[in-house]
C-alpha cells in the first residue's frame, strides 16, 4: 500500500472529487480510534486481574493492537476509500453497504468468462503484450466482445470515465476485437489499482475455451529454445536409428551367409543319398491276369470269326457249356500259313477262368483235340520260365541224366540248356562254359 503522498501524486484527479468524503471519514476515524484505545484498556485491566495464562495472552494482545489504527477506520485517497479486513466487503461492491450494516462476511461475486479468467491468472506473471497476442489469436470477436462487457458492468463507476469503455469500430490499423482486448487489458490494471478485484473471483464453465498455453510460450525466444531442444532430440533419435540400420545390415549379412551354408549342405547331402541309394527304373504295373487264358493249337485263319467259332467249341467241350468271351487276339506277330500261333483269351469273370483250367484235361477225350490243343492260365515271363525250368529238369532228372543247376541256369550233363533270365539257350559254344562252371 503506497503512502499519502504517493497517492495524491498518482490519483490527483480522484482526490479532488473526493476531499470533502476524505476529510469527513478521517474525523470518523480519529474518533472511532480513541475509543477502541478506551476499549482496549479496560479489557487489559479485567483481564489482568486474574491469574491465568489466557488472561495474559490475551491483555498483551489488545495492548499491542490498541496503539494499531483501526483497519475500517483507516483512510486512503482513491476510489477505494476503505481498506478491507478479512470480512470486511469493499466498497466497490454492489451489496457493500447492506453488508457492513448487517456486520456479516459477504461473498465474492464470481463472474464466469474464460477469456477474463485467464488474463487475471497471467496478468503479473507475463507481458501485457503476449496476452494481448493469445487474446486475439486464440478467442472469437464475440467472445472478446463479451468480456468487455462484462468487465464494464462490474467496474460500474470505477471505469465510467475512462476512454476503454467506449465501443470500438475496425479501422485500417487494428480491428475492432484487436482494440477491445487492448481495453480488457487496461481495464483490468484499472480496477486492481483500485481494489475492486478483491471483491470478485472470475471462473471458467468452458476448459476447452482456455489457452493450453502460458503467453510466455509464444515467445520467439522460447519457440527457439524448445526448437533446439527438439533438434538435440531429434539428432540423438537420428544417431540411435543410424546405428540400428548398421546392425541389422550386419545381421541380415549373417543370415544370408548362414542360408547359404545351410543350402549347401543340403545339396551335398542329398547328392551324397543319390550316389549311396541306387536309383530304380520305374516298373510297368503288372497287368490284370486274373481271367485270362491261353490257347495252343487253334488253326490259323484270316476269317476271325472262323477261329473264334473254333475256340467256342473248346471252352463248351471243356466245361459243358457255353463260355461269353470279352476279348481274344493272337500272339507272335503277324499271320503265317504254316505257324500256329496261340490265342489269348479274356474271359468275363475269374470263376470262368477257373473252370476251364480245372477241366482242361478234358480236351484229351476229344480225337480232333487230342494231342494238339491246349489250355494254360496266362502268366507272366519269369513265371512261364520258371514253370519251364522246372519241368525241364524234372524229365532230365526222370531220364537219369547229370542235373546241375547254377544262378537260374540248369546244367544238363554239364550243358547249359536252360536260363530264367534268357530262356532256351543254344548249345553252339555253351558246353564247354557249363562244364567249367559245373565243375
Amino acid at each position: 500500500m503506497l503512502c499519502d503522498d504517493c497517492e495524491r501524486y498518482r490519483f490527483p484527479y480522484v482526490l479532488s472529487t473526493s476531499s470533502s468524503s476524505t476529510s469527513l471519514g478521517a474525523t470518523r476515524g480519529t474518533r472511532s480510534v480513541k475509543s477502541d484505545k478506551k476499549a482496549a484498556s479496560a479489557t487489559t485491566r479485567t483481564l489482568s486481574s486474574s491469574n491465568s495464562p489466557v488472561a495474559d495472552i490475551v491483555g498483551r494482545k489488545q495492548a499491542d493492537t490498541a496503539d494499531v489504527p483501526s483497519k475500517n477506520s483507516t483512510t486512503r485517497n482513491g476510489p477505494c476509500t476503505t481498506l478491507m479486513s478479512d470480512g470486511d466487503v469493499p466498497a466497490c461492491c454492489p451489496d457493500a453497504t447492506e453488508a457492513n450494516a448487517c456486520d456479516t462476511p459477504a461473498v465474492p461475486r464470481i463472474i464466469f468468462n474464460e477469456l477474463l479468467t485467464y488474463v487475471q491468472f497471467y496478468r503479473d506473471k507475463s507481458a501485457a503484450n503476449n496476452i494481448w497476442k493469445v487474446l486475439v489469436h486464440f478467442y472469437t470477436s464475440n467472445e472478446i466482445s463479451t468480456a468487455k462487457r462484462d468487465i464494464i458492468n462490474f467496474g460500474g463507476s470505477f471505469v465510467s470515465g475512462c476512454e476503454f469503455v467506449s465501443d470500438r469500430r475496425a479501422s485500417t490499423q487494428r480491428s475492432a476485437s484487436d482494440a477491445e482486448a487492448d481495453d480488457i487489458i487496461h481495464l483490468m490494471e484499472i480496477l486492481d489499482n483500485s481494489n475492486a478485484l478483491q471483491c470478485v473471483k472470475f471462473a471458467a464453465s468452458s476448459l476447452d475455451r482456455i489457452p493450453k498455453y502460458g503467453p510466455e510460450e509464444i515467445n520467439i525466444c522460447a519457440v527457439v529454445d524448445k526448437q533446439l531442444q527438439t533438434d538435440t532430440v531429434l539428432g540423438d533419435l537420428a544417431t540411435k536409428v543410424d546405428l540400428l540400420h548398421d546392425e541389422q545390415q550386419k545381421f541380415s549379412m549373417k543370415l544370408d551367409q548362414a542360408l547359404k551354408s545351410i543350402q549347401q549342405t543340403s545339396s551335398s547331402s542329398h547328392f551324397a543319398a543319390i550316389d549311396t541309394h541306387q536309383v530304380q527304373p520305374a516298373v510297368a504295373p503288372e497287368p490284370d491276369r486274373s481271367r485270362n487264358i491261353v490257347i495252343f493249337g487253334i488253326a490259323e485263319n484270316r476269317d476271325h470269326n472262323v477261329w473264334h467259332s473254333e475256340i467256342d467249341k473248346v471252352l463248351c467241350a471243356v466245361t459243358g457249356r457255353n463260355i461269353s468271351i470279352a476279348d481274344a487276339k493272337r500272339l507272335g506277330g503277324r499271320y503265317a500259313a504254316d505257324k500256329v500261333r496261340p490265342v489269348l483269351i479274356k474271359l468275363q469273370s475269374a470263376w470262368d477262368r477257373r473252370l476251364i483250367l480245372a477241366g482242361a484235361h478234358k480236351l484229351s477225350s476229344f480225337t480232333e483235340y487230342s494231342r494238339t490243343v491246349f489250355i494254360r492260365p496266362d502268366q507272366s515271363l519269369t513265371s512261364r520260365r520258371e514253370a519251364t525250368f522246372n519241368r525241364l529238369k524234372n524229365k532230365a532228372v526222370k531220364d537219369g541224366k547229370s542235373v546241375t543247376e547254377q544262378n537260374g541256369c540248369l546244367f544238363v550233363d554239364g550243358a547249359c540248356t536252360f536260363s530264367v533270365k534268357d530262356g532256351f539257350i543254344s548249345q553252339h559254344g555253351s558246353s564247354t562254359a557249363g562244364t567249367s562252371s559245373a565243375q
